[in-house]
């Protein structure tokens, strides 16, 4: 059977970081990268919690990843048959209790993350409490 024959089937490969979003369609057989996109997250928000953490509006982070899917073929999301993610490796969200764990409805916290460098002691105390 030819190559050109074989329907086309894509992953779709999402990073999911604090400061931006970037997601790809591959083509499986032809390991070949179709369509990709990234775009900035403009989610950092002020915060008090001191220079060794940020803090990113988890739901902005969410609006730019679905800006970032709409910008893909939609022909071709519908071939999709694997996803794979990978995102911010220090952070934290915490979600309301008995909540339907809606980014719509402000349920979760603000992405809580830590710079690059040690962790300082009183910051892991607040975040355990």
């Amino acid at each position: 059977m030819a190559s050109s024959s074989i329907p086309s089937q894509y992953v779709l490969g999402m990073d999911l970081g604090t400061t931006s979003i970037k997601v790809v369609l591959l083509e499986t057989h032809s390991r070949t990268v179709m369509d990709s996109c990234t775009l900035p997250t403009q989610a950092h928000i002020p915060s008090d919690i001191g220079m060794h953490a940020k803090e990113q509006d988890a739901g902005r982070i969410v609006d730019t990843l679905n800006e970032c899917i709409a910008a893909l073929p939609r022909d071709r999301l519908q071939k999709v048959i694997k996803i794979g993610v990978c995102g911010q490796m220090h952070g934290v969200v915490f979600w309301k209790t008995g909540t339907g764990r809606s980014f719509l409805e402000k349920d979760q916290s603000d992405v809580t993350s830590r710079n690059q460098g040690p962790c300082k002691i009183a910051l892991k105390n607040t975040v355990e409490r």
